[in-house]
């Protein structure tokens, strides 16, 4: 698991603490697999982006199922802006 990607699992765990670490570990499960609902996982998007200071656009969010589909958007928005994750 790469640095952004742990980030990402411990930003997820904060916001759903009864998600279990080894499913949302599982970068490739949907976040309704892992106890992530819906408005969990917009708190999920919202704490992502500003953890990073990055934007996302909304439909980019709503196509984002997985936390290695997360891992990705964020890394393509970082390089975006100049920096790396």
């Amino acid at each position: 698991m790469t640095p952004l990607q742990q980030t990402l699992v411990r930003i997820a765990l904060d916001v759903n603490s009864q998600a279990s670490l080894k499913e949302v570990a599982d970068l490739d499960r949907k976040f309704g697999d892992v106890g992530i609902d819906s408005l969990e996982a917009m708190s999920l998007m919202l704490a992502v982006t500003e953890h990073f200071d990055i934007k996302i656009p909304d439909a980019e969010i709503d196509q984002v199922r997985t936390m290695n589909e997360l891992a990705g958007l964020v890394e393509r928005e970082l390089a975006n802006a100049g920096r790396h994750a």
